[in-house]
């Protein structure tokens, strides 16, 4: 039963590990490409932000009258959003898979196996 329990961690772990590699694959072309935008002064980022937050909040207004008035156009449209991240959700979904594993599995299963290495003698 154990033997189950440790080969289904290492399978998830196994996946979660693809999937994080696929992810990257897919956005590092992205990443690329942004590169050069990278290369903005501090003062300049800083004075874009600032003209852009009249339009942050005219946005998070209108995605509350949205949520508040027509909930099934505003998931609708979160949902479009959320696909248009894909890529990130799929690291972030392999990250979580490896961390399940990582963070509950390996103290557990140690603990197990000395507990029983010396009880067995």
């Amino acid at each position: 039963m154990m033997m189950q329990q440790t080969n289904s961690g290492k399978a998830q772990t196994m996946v979660g590990m693809v999937i994080v590699a696929v992810g990257i694959l897919v956005l590092a072309p992205k990443f690329i490409a942004l590169t050069p935008l990278a290369s903005d002064t501090m003062e300049q980022i800083t004075d874009m932000f600032i003209n852009a937050l009249p339009s942050i909040g005219l946005g998070a207004l209108h995605a509350g009258q949205a949520l508040a008035f027509e909930p099934a156009s505003f998931f609708a449209g979160l949902l479009r959003n959320l696909l248009s991240f894909w890529p990130l959700l799929m690291v972030g979904v392999g990250v979580l898979m490896m961390r399940t594993r990582w963070a509950g599995g390996h103290g557990k299963i140690g603990a197990r196996e000395n507990s029983s290495a010396g009880s067995g003698r």
